[in-house]
C-alpha cells in the first residue's frame, strides 16, 4: 500500500498528519495529548454537555436488559443488547418493550448465544453473531428470521456497512489475525493486525477494544490495550484515524498484546487506557478515556467522556466527575447528541447527591425508585454537546 506524506498540520490542539491511500482518498491522523492543558481542553462536564432527554427500558417479564453492551437506534425504536443473558430488545422511542430478536437455542432459526449485532438501515435489518456457532444471521425488527452465514473463525465483535463486515476476531482463530473484513457470504476479504501465536488468551472485550461504523463510510477499529483507533473503508484501506498520547501514561503500542501485563497494570490503575466506548458523528468523534491514577485520588477507574470537533478542530473532555463511575458511553450518536446509559438505581443516587440530576429527575417522576426489582433497570441518557 503506496503512503505518501502531504504534510503537518498544527491545530489549535492537534496534530494532523494527512496520507494517501490507494484510492486516492487522503485521510488525517489526530494525534491527541492528553497531558497538554492548551491543546487538550478539559472543563467540567455539565459545561460540555447538557441531558437532553431520559429514557428508562422496560422492565417485562424476562423481555428486559441488565448491562448493556451495545445500542443502535433505529427507524422508531432502539435495538439494546445485554450479551450476558443473552437478549437483543427492541424498544419504542419512549422505552417500552415490542419484542425479542433472536431466540437461544441449537435450531438454524436461533442462536446459540447473542454475542453482538450490527443494524443494517438500508434493508431496516439486524445482524446478529454466534461466536461458538460461528455464524451471522439476518433478522427483521419484528424478530422475524431471514438468513445466516458461517464464518471460518470465531468473532469478538462486528459491525455492518456497505455490504461488508467488519469483525474483530477472537484470540483463538487459527488465522492469528484480530481484525478481517467479510462479504455478505462470509468470505474473507481481507485480514490485518496479526499477534503472537503464543498470545494469553485473555479478553478484554467489556473493557477495552471496539468496532463500530464511521459517519464518514466504513468502520473505525482499535485492538484491546491498544490506544490507536484505526479508520477501515470499504475497500479494506486502513490507517491511523486517531491516537491517544501522553508520556508513559498510555501501554507502549509495541507491547499491545502483552494483554496479561497490560491487565494487571490497569488494575493498579497505573495506566490510561481508551475504553470500547466511542463513535462519530457528522461533527463529532465522542469517546470515553479513562485517566491514569494520581495520588490524589483514591479510585483506580477514572473515565472521562470527550469530543473532537471536526468544524472547530479542538478537542474537550470532562474534568474528574465521580457521576461517570456510573454512566456508561458514549454508545450511540445523533448529531450533535450521544446516548449513553445508567441503572435506575445509581441515577437515583445522582439525584440524591447531585442538584441538577435531581431537577432532571424531578422531569421524570416515573423514574424515581419505588420497587426493589427497579434497581437494575437501565435508563438511557442523551446528552446534548454544548460547547
Amino acid at each position: 500500500m503506496n503512503k505518501i506524506l502531504l504534510s503537518i498540520l498544527i491545530f489549535a490542539s492537534i496534530i494532523g498528519c494527512s496520507k494517501k491511500i490507494d484510492n486516492n482518498e487522503e485521510y488525517n491522523t489526530l494525534s491527541i495529548n492528553i497531558n497538554d492543558s492548551e491543546k487538550f481542553i478539559e472543563k467540567d462536564f455539565f459545561d460540555l454537555f447538557s441531558v437532553d432527554t431520559l429514557i428508562e427500558l422496560e422492565f417485562k417479564d424476562d423481555f428486559y436488559i441488565a448491562e448493556l453492551f451495545r445500542l443502535k437506534k433505529g427507524n422508531d425504536e432502539y435495538y439494546a443488547l445485554d450479551p450476558l443473558i443473552g437478549n437483543l430488545i427492541r424498544y419504542s422511542n419512549s422505552g417500552k418493550v415490542l419484542n425479542r430478536i433472536g431466540l437461544i437455542g441449537p435450531g438454524p432459526m436461533e442462536m446459540n448465544e447473542i454475542e453482538d449485532f450490527s443494524y443494517d438501515k438500508e434493508r431496516d435489518e439486524l445482524l446478529l453473531s454466534s461466536y461458538s456457532a460461528m455464524k451471522i444471521s439476518r433478522f427483521k425488527p419484528n424478530g422475524n428470521f431471514i438468513s445466516s452465514v458461517k464464518l471460518r473463525e470465531q468473532l469478538d465483535q462486528f459491525s455492518y456497512s456497505d455490504d461488508r463486515l467488519a469483525v474483530s476476531m477472537t484470540y483463538f482463530n487459527s488465522l492469528y489475525k484480530s481484525f478481517a473484513l467479510l462479504n455478505n457470504t462470509g468470505d474473507t476479504l481481507k485480514t490485518f493486525f496479526p499477534y503472537p501465536k503464543n498470545l494469553s488468551p485473555i479478553s478484554l472485550k467489556y473493557v477495552s477494544g471496539h468496532v463500530t461504523n464511521s459517519i464518514h463510510g466504513g468502520f473505525l477499529f482499535n485492538e484491546p490495550a491498544s490506544s490507536t483507533i484505526y479508520g477501515i473503508n470499504s475497500n479494506g484501506d486502513f490507517f491511523p484515524k486517531y491516537e491517544f498520547i501522553g508520556g508513559n501514561d498510555f501501554w507502549p503500542n509495541s507491547k499491545r498484546h502483552l494483554v496479561t501485563d497490560f491487565f494487571q497494570t490497569l488494575a493498579a490503575g497505573e495506566v490510561s487506557y481508551l475504553t470500547r466506548f466511542y463513535e462519530e458523528s457528522e461533527n463529532y468523534f465522542i469517546f470515553n478515556l479513562n485517566i491514569k491514577k494520581s495520588n490524589s485520588r483514591p479510585q483506580i477507574i477514572d473515565p472521562r467522556i470527550g469530543y473532537y470537533s471536526f468544524v472547530k478542530k479542538v478537542v474537550y473532555y470532562s474534568k474528574y466527575y465521580e457521576g461517570l463511575l456510573w454512566i456508561k458511553g458514549p454508545m450511540e450518536v445523533e448529531n450533535d447528541m450521544f446516548y449513553c446509559y445508567v441503572s435506575k438505581f445509581n441515577l437515583n443516587k445522582l439525584g440524591e447527591n447531585q442538584s441538577i440530576w435531581s431537577k432532571v429527575i424531578d422531569s421524570y417522576p416515573h423514574l424515581r425508585i419505588n420497587y426493589v426489582s427497579d434497581l437494575d433497570t437501565p435508563v438511557l441518557v442523551r446528552f446534548k454537546i454544548n460547547v
